[in-house]
């Protein structure tokens, strides 16, 4: 028998040598972006050098809430430039843009202890409570906090809420709550809200993103019953996720959505963020994992797109800002111009959408810089400026990719109507020029969709096989003997 040649025992080699590798590798899929998803006309306006009074420092993850009733924006919390997280409350009134500090009623001056890294939310239940609830958190030691607190926006005070131990006690977590869902009226002993948690960091590290827990909150809260809220967990996992630390995320309805992160490492750095997202619906018990395609990163800003000008826009997150290690993900620069990435959860799908940006005095567009742990909240009607034509999106804080702390206020303007083109004009299009300011109306403003998504950047000496940009959990059969 003719002895075969070693052309073919390096091919015949060469091709079990691939199976069998194979056995360790994860699927590849390719990266799909839509470039027609309907959005609503998006402009970045800077109104930090518009704000009066003695406001927070340069802070990152400091909680972030609205109170309608009062027109006030409350921030608590979060680390400072050296690294210390902070105790302190400060609110911002929306009509005069006047920063204050709460003075509460005597004998109501206990606050939470300093934290930073917590979720929370509004607790807005008929007369019941009317307040901002907090939830663990990171102390001043580095470790993870199970207490919770809320801030009474009626009488200016905060209380401790009583909940059970058993608990998860996180930093660093996705969840909140949507404050559009009512209240349960059937709660007891008074109407119940519910606040949803996904992963976070532990005393035993991150925890997976698929840990999932669900708390109920009740009672009364006002200044003649100061201790009258309690809450309870229910543990309500959800699917079999990663541990990560340091994504972002938010709540529409009886979803979490959790987006970026570095996985199974406290040490969040720019260099390790990866591009995975998850969606946890608890009405359903079911998650989905949505494709990759916007920028990896730590640290984004996610918020509900609560604009109301279109349906399609119920089902939409909105994420912003956030670090990625730029040397080694192609995004072409738009990170720096504020883009804005928007994902459908009903499909799954990504667009990648590059808002209009803030003229100023000169009339050269301004965006903010990228940057971690900024604070965001949304509203379904305007936050400042007339009432009317839009919604807004407030970002407070976070920081920069050279370690610089801010205190920067920014707004994300998300105007009454429904493009799905670039350079698409809209009723409220005017003249073209763009405007500045709280009042900006929409004039000029238009948004340009990115037709690609971002991508891997080839390392020097990288296998090729080793380096596919987009990598999904799913295993190949494992290598059979032949």
């Amino acid at each position: 028998m003719a002895r075969p040649s070693s052309h073919v025992n390096n091919s015949f080699f060469a091709a079990i040598f691939a199976v069998c590798l194979s056995s360790f590798l994860p699927i590849g899929h390719a990266q799909s972006i839509s470039t027609n998803t309907p959005v609503p006309p998006l402009q970045w306006l800077n109104l930090t050098n518009l704000l009066h009074g003695s406001g927070p420092p340069p802070l990152k993850d400091a909680s972030i809430g609205y109170d309608p009733d009062s027109r006030s924006l409350l921030i608590f919390g979060g680390e400072s430039q050296g690294g210390f997280p902070q105790s302190q409350t400060y609110l911002l009134n929306l009509n005069t843009l006047i920063w204050s500090t709460p003075t509460p009623p005597d004998g109501l001056t206990n606050t939470p202890p300093p934290r930073s890294a917590a979720i929370g939310g509004s607790d807005f239940a008929a007369s019941y409570r009317h307040g901002h609830v907090v939830i663990g958190g990171k102390d001043a030691n580095g470790q993870s906090l199970s207490d919770v607190w809320e801030f009474d926006y009626v009488n200016h005070f905060w209380t401790q809420v009583g909940i059970p131990p058993g608990g998860p006690s996180r930093w660093s977590a996705s969840g909140g709550i949507d404050v559009t869902v009512a209240f349960d009226p059937t709660g007891l002993p008074t109407p119940n809200n519910t606040f949803y948690l996904a992963g976070g960091v532990g005393t035993n590290g991150p925890a997976a993103v698929s840990d999932t827990w669900v708390m109920k909150i009740t009672g009364t809260l006002s200044s003649n019953l100061a201790n009258d809220v309690s809450a309870s967990w229910t543990h309500q996992p959800i699917g079999s996720y990663p541990a990560v630390a340091g994504d972002g995320g938010t709540v529409i309805g009886q979803q979490v959505v959790a987006i970026g992160g570095c996985e199974n490492t406290t040490s969040v750095t720019a260099s390790c963020a990866q591009q995975g997202s998850w969606v946890f619906n608890f009405g359903r018990g079911s998650s989905i994992a949505p494709g990759p395609c916007a920028a990896p990163r730590i640290g984004p800003a996610v918020v509900a797109n609560m604009n109301g000008a279109s349906q399609n826009f119920q089902n939409q997150v909105l994420v912003m800002l956030g670090l990625f290690n730029t040397s080694l993900w192609q995004d072409g620069g738009n990170s720096q111009k504020g883009e804005v990435d928007v994902l459908d959860l009903q499909g799954g799908s990504w667009a990648r959408v590059m808002p209009a940006g803030d003229p100023g005095s000169g009339g050269n567009p301004a965006f903010p810089s990228p940057r971690e742990g900024a604070a965001a909240v949304s509203s379904g009607t305007s936050l400042v400026g007339p009432s009317g034509g839009y919604s807004d999106t407030i970002v407070f804080g976070g920081r920069d990719a050279s370690g610089n702390y801010l205190n920067e206020l920014w707004v994300l303007r998300s105007y009454n109507a429904s493009v799905s083109s670039s350079g698409q004009h809209w009723s409220g299009f005017g003249n073209g020029q763009l405007q500045s300011g709280a009042g900006a109306s929409g004039s000029g403003v238009s948004v340009q969709y990115l037709t690609s998504c971002v991508s891997a950047i080839k390392q020097p000496g990288a296998n090729r096989l080793l380096s596919a940009p987009i990598l999904l959990s799913a295993p190949i059969p494992i290598c059979r003997s032949l």
